[in-house]
Order: C-alpha cells, then sequence, then structure tokens
C-alpha cells in the first residue's frame, strides 16, 4: 500500500475515533443534564390533605398535613408547588374569608380566618385600589372593609399567601407563581403581583386561565416586569392557548426566560389512568422538549384513592428514570 494511502486511512480513523468519542461525551452530557421538573398544584394538594388527614396528622385538613403531604411528594420526584393568585372570589368560595354585617352602609364588610390573611388583604387592597379606602379593623375577628360594589372588586388580583410559599419550601419544593388575568388591569398591578411573586421566592410564572395579565394592550408592562424581576416564564406552547402568551414568549426568549410546559386538560385526562399518562409525560419530556410538567391529579376516574397521586408522581420520575432531588435549574428552550 502506497504511503499516501496510509496516511489518509489513518487520519480517517483517527478523526472517527475523535469524533465518535465527542459524541459519546455529548450524549452523555445531555443525559445528565437535561432534567424535567415536575409540578403539582396547591389545590390538588390540599384537597389530598384534606381528603387523607388521618394519615398525616391527626383528623382534618390542616398545616401539619399539607407539610407532611408535601413532603411524600418530594421524596417521589416532586420539585415545584404552583401558588395559585389569591382573590376575594377565591377567599370567599373556599371560606377563608366570609361577608357580614358592619357599621357602615356604604362600605362592604368582610372577616377573615385569621389577622395575617386580613392584614395581607387590606395591604394589597391599599396599594391597589386605594380609592376605595380599604381599612382594617378588629382583634378577636378581623375585618376588612371597603367602599364599592363586591363582584368588581372580587376578581381583582391580590397576589401570593406567603404560608403556602414557606410550606413548600420547608418540605424541600420551589414555588412557581399563578397569577391570573382579570378586567382592567393595570401596569401597576401587573408590577404588584410579579413582584410579590418575585419575593415569593418564585423564579416559575405560570400563568392561570386563559388570559395573561397586560393582554392585549399592555403586554409590554408584563415582559418588561418579568425581566425586571427576571422570572422565567413557563409556555404551555402545546397543551392550551393563553392569549398573549405567544408575544410574551418571543419578547422573553433572547433573555433565555422562558421554559416550554405542559399541562393535561381535564377532558384529557378522562381517557387516562396514571400509568398511561406517566408514559406521555416521559415522552413529552424526551421527544417534545417539555421541561415543566405542571401534573394535576387524577380526582374521579382511575382515582380510587386520594394518595395514589404520591404513586403518580413516583411513577413519572422511575419511567423516565429521573433521581429525586436532581432538577435544580430550568432547562430554556426558546
Amino acid at each position: 500500500m502506497k504511503l499516501h494511502r496510509i496516511i489518509s486511512y489513518g487520519l480517517m480513523t483517527a478523526g472517527a475515533i475523535v469524533s465518535t468519542r465527542a459524541a459519546l461525551k455529548r450524549q452523555q452530557w445531555e443525559e445528565f443534564n437535561v432534567h424535567a421538573a415536575i409540578m403539582l398544584d396547591w389545590d390538588d394538594v390540599q384537597a389530598v390533605a384534606t381528603r387523607a388527614a388521618s394519615v398525616f396528622a391527626g383528623t382534618g385538613e390542616s398545616q401539619a398535613a399539607i407539610a407532611d403531604l408535601l413532603r411524600r411528594y418530594r421524596e417521589n420526584g416532586a420539585t415545584h408547588l404552583s401558588i395559585p393568585e389569591l382573590t376575594l372570589g377565591r377567599l370567599l368560595a373556599k371560606g377563608e374569608m366570609s361577608v357580614t354585617q358592619g357599621s357602615s352602609q356604604n362600605r362592604v364588610y368582610l372577616q377573615a380566618q385569621n389577622a395575617a390573611l386580613a392584614n395581607l388583604v387590606t395591604a394589597e387592597l391599599q396599594a391597589r385600589l386605594p380609592h376605595l379606602k380599604p381599612l382594617r379593623s378588629g382583634t378577636k375577628t378581623p375585618l376588612v372593609s371597603f367602599l364599592g360594589d363586591l363582584p368588581s372588586v372580587a376578581e381583582i388580583g391580590l397576589g401570593f399567601d406567603p404560608a403556602h410559599a414557606a410550606l413548600a419550601q420547608r418540605a424541600g419544593l420551589a414555588p412557581a407563581a399563578r397569577p391570573i388575568g382579570y378586567s382592567w388591569v393595570q401596569p401597576e398591578m401587573i408590577e404588584r403581583t410579579l413582584g410579590r411573586a418575585a419575593a415569593l421566592g418564585a423564579r416559575i410564572i405560570a400563568f392561570q386561565g386563559n388570559l395573561i395579565p397586560g393582554h392585549e394592550f399592555k403586554m409590554e408592562h408584563t415582559v418588561e416586569a418579568m425581566r425586571r424581576h427576571h422570572l422565567t416564564y413557563a409556555y404551555f406552547s402545546q397543551s392550551r392557548h393563553q392569549k398573549g402568551d405567544w408575544f410574551l414568549a418571543k419578547n422573553l426568549a433572547e433573555t433565555g426566560l422562558v421554559i416550554l410546559a405542559h399541562e393535561f386538560q381535564p377532558e384529557e385526562l378522562l381517557e387516562e389512568d396514571w400509568f398511561t399518562a406517566s408514559y406521555r409525560w416521559a415522552t413529552l419530556a424526551t421527544e417534545a422538549g417539555i421541561r415543566l410538567c405542571s401534573v394535576r391529579f387524577f380526582r374521579i376516574l382511575h382515582a380510587a384513592d386520594p394518595l395514589e397521586s404520591v404513586a403518580y408522581v413516583k411513577s413519572w420520575r422511575m419511567l423516565w428514570n429521573i433521581p429525586a432531588c436532581c432538577w435544580t435549574t430550568p432547562v430554556l428552550l426558546i
């Protein structure tokens, strides 16, 4: 064989070896570094704690029962807990506040479960709607009062309960904020809500509902507030359309503050059980690049016991072979 052929074949062989090693290292890096977050929903966790509280910390729903349950989810692979934004409508529906009688016929009076909640609601109303002259009164019976129409005020976002975020963090779960959209939202309200989310320690914002705050004439304020607080936008690119989602994703992509997310809708869960749903989650993570999985629990069909939700979370992690506690930082993809 001629010398130049020997040299050529030798160089080709050496190049193949080097490229194979590089490809192998790249594959190993991706397997080790590309992880997905498993985000649970506060309302789902509270429902499970209420129905199965005797297993954890005595009878009835309690903060201790929720804390024990969150630790169990964390041990089985959960990484995040979404914290919903408060509204008066939500607080009234959940029984944490109730309408009561007061001394003035021109004011709405609400009784709160505890002083901390009354203080939080009063502070948020004073910051967002000062012209309604919100007041905090009462000692044994904490009251919040304001001028105006209750249904009109009840839809407005009031930030987040720091106690919920504290429970998540003590269990080793990162809080993720779920702000809401509502009518006539003003730039200062958007800034305050996202600022409150950042103060909780939340790094991910997963807007709830079909309307992102600021759509469609004030979206630039939402973008700027997200950038200012360095908040990552959870973009549900496949599972649902939220008005304003593409504008937000497009404008935050250049700063890397976007993570691809997915959440099965209630009608989809009717066709699944938690074994097939876990398989679909793994497929979405490996083939569709989903890095934030918003896992909602089965409530009726395919749900024999509320604590099956723990096995559901575990099956997701084991199917994709994700070590518990391995996920630390979002993989930003857009």
